[in-house]
């Protein structure tokens, strides 16, 4: 269920600051923003890029797939392949 008495707005900053780090994303992630070429995605657009953990990057990716239709599980192995140093053993 989805509560309403978060103030969404004024945890923003606390937010910003869980994911910042030395890592600079493209955080507007959209199919607009993406090339493929030769199995590759380039993002093109880094009008909103942010340094970020290292994580975030793959975070942002993995929401976009689930959105374009992959299932979850097959989202979060993805996910788990970007940032296997990440993953406890």
């Amino acid at each position: 269920m989805f509560s309403t008495d978060v103030d969404f707005a004024a945890s923003e900053p606390d937010a910003l600051a869980a994911i910042t780090g030395r890592f600079l994303a493209p955080t507007d992630l959209h199919e607009l923003n993406m090339l493929s070429a030769n199995g590759r995605v380039h993002f093109i657009d880094r009008a909103w890029a942010r340094p970020v953990a290292v994580w975030v990057d793959a975070e942002m990716v993995t929401m976009r797939l689930v959105a374009a239709g992959h299932t979850c599980e097959k989202a979060n192995q993805w996910r788990l392949d970007q940032i296997p140093d990440l993953v406890p053993a």
